[in-house]
C-alpha cells in the first residue's frame, strides 16, 4: 500500500506502519470483500473494475459500499492500483424507503381499483332497482290513475308520498310539487284541516276507516262537494299503521244519471 486519504485511514483503521506492506497482509485485503482476485484480473485486463453493493457490518452497524478500481499505467505499463469506497449506505436506505412505499401505493392503487369496481357493480344494482322502482312507480300510478279517483297518501308525519295523475287534475299540484311536502301546507282548495283529526284517528289505530264529506275548490276555481275516503296504510297485526290513503272525489260526478 503507497498512500491512502483520511478517510480511508478512518475507515479501515491505518496507521502509517501500513504504508509499505503488501496489501495481502492488511485487513482491507479481505474486508468488505476479497480484494486479490480482483487486483489479478485488474492487472491481466487493464480495465476499470466496479463492484456494486458491498456489504460490510461492523460492530454497531451495516454499511453498503460500492468499490471502484482503476489501474494505474504509464506508457502502457501497469504501476498500480487505485481503490475508492464510496458510501452509498444513505442512497440505498432511500432507495429501499422509495421501493417500500411505491410497494405500499401499488397495493392502495390495486385496493382502491377494487372499490371502484365494487362501486361500479352497487351503482349499476341500484341503477337497475331504480329502474324497477320507476316501472312499479309507472304501473302504479296508472292503477291508480284508472280507478278514477284522486289519490294521495300521507306517512306518520303527514308528508304526501303519493299523488297520482287525477289529484293533479283535481288540485292543480303536479306530484313533484306535492309529494314530500306536509298535506296541511299544500296550497290546494281541499280545506284539510277538517281532515287533520280523522288522519290522527287513522294513524293512532283508533279507526279502520273513515269517510268526510267537505265543501272545495277545484284547481279552475270552482266550487264542488268532495267526498273524502280514508284508510290505513300499512297496517299490520300489531295495529301499526304506516300512513294514511285518501280517495277524493266529487260527490256530484260520482251519483249514478237520473
Amino acid at each position: 500500500m503507497i498512500m491512502a486519504n483520511d478517510a480511508a485511514r478512518r475507515l479501515f483503521g491505518l496507521g502509517k506502519a501500513d504504508f509499505g506492506r503488501p496489501i495481502q497482509d492488511l485487513e482491507l485485503s479481505y474486508r468488505p470483500i476479497e480484494l486479490r482476485s480482483h487486483l489479478d484480473s485488474l492487472d491481466r485486463d487493464m480495465r476499470p473494475d466496479e463492484i456494486k453493493a458491498v456489504h460490510w457490518r461492523t460492530s454497531d452497524s451495516e454499511r453498503i459500499f460500492d468499490i471502484r478500481m482503476t489501474p494505474l499505467t504509464s506508457d502502457g505499463v501497469s504501476m498500480g492500483t487505485s481503490i475508492a469506497y464510496i458510501d452509498v449506505t444513505e442512497s440505498h436506505r432511500l432507495q429501499d424507503q422509495l421501493t417500500g412505499s411505491n410497494r405500499e401505493l401499488e397495493q392502495a392503487y390495486e385496493e382502491l381499483q377494487s372499490t371502484n369496481e365494487e362501486l361500479e357493480t352497487m351503482n349499476e344494482e341500484l341503477r337497475h332497482r331504480s329502474e324497477e322502482l320507476n316501472d312499479v312507480n309507472a304501473f302504479l300510478e296508472t292503477i291508480l290513475t284508472t280507478i278514477g279517483l284522486a289519490v294521495a297518501a300521507v306517512d306518520r308525519n303527514q308528508r304526501v308520498q303519493i299523488w297520482n295523475g287525477n289529484a293533479r287534475e283535481l288540485w292543480g299540484l303536479t306530484a313533484d310539487e306535492a309529494e314530500d311536502e306536509n298535506l296541511m301546507a299544500l296550497d290546494v282548495g281541499l280545506p284539510v284541516d277538517k281532515l287533520l283529526q280523522h288522519i290522527r284517528d287513522m294513524l293512532t289505530g283508533r279507526s279502520q276507516r273513515e269517510e268526510v264529506v267537505v265543501e272545495a275548490t277545484n284547481r279552475r276555481g270552482n266550487a264542488f262537494t268532495c267526498r273524502v275516503r280514508l284508510l290505513p296504510l300499512g297496517s299490520g297485526g300489531d295495529g301499526n299503521v304506516s300512513g294514511v290513503i285518501m280517495m277524493m272525489e266529487d260527490v256530484a260526478s260520482s251519483k249514478p244519471p237520473e
